[in-house]
């Protein structure tokens, strides 16, 4: 399944990923790029602004 997360770089984020991704989840992060955290390289990530997210309307 393809999932997408809000945030997901602090907390429990990087958690909640982890286990998504050891289930075989197809996950990608959008988040502001202003922590980085140690995820698996399979992982995805859209840098943006959840304020503006009519910008990344495909």
């Amino acid at each position: 399944m393809k999932i997408l997360i809000i945030g997901g770089t602090k907390f429990i984020g990087p958690h909640v990923v982890q286990k998504l991704v050891s289930l075989g989840h197809q996950v990608t992060l959008f988040h502001r790029g202003q922590t980085q955290a140690a995820l698996s390289s399979s992982v995805a990530h859209i840098l943006g602004d959840r304020a503006h997210l009519r910008d990344f309307k495909t």
